[in-house]
């Protein structure tokens, strides 16, 4: 049986992410930290984002993490 590969997610850095949303790179890092933003994954220290979570949420109009985490739990349970 051969293994299918899946394509790696892609994973956006700070500066990326203060891109898409036009605002600095120290304001992505301020917003993460009052939960303004979605969970971003830890890789040793640096902090990246999924780009296409990243995309949903914003398609979802930028809910507080609170509200994103419980709308991704819905959409999973009802999906």
């Amino acid at each position: 049986m051969e293994a299918s590969t899946l394509p790696a997610p892609r994973l956006l850095r700070d500066r990326e992410v203060a891109r898409v949303l036009g605002i600095s790179r120290s304001l992505v890092h301020k917003r993460n930290r009052m939960g303004q933003l979605p969970m971003p994954v830890r890789i040793g220290r640096v902090l990246r984002w999924d780009a296409n979570e990243l995309q949903h949420w914003l398609d979802a109009g930028l809910p507080e993490r609170g509200r994103w985490e419980a709308m991704k739990k819905e959409s999973r349970t009802h999906g």
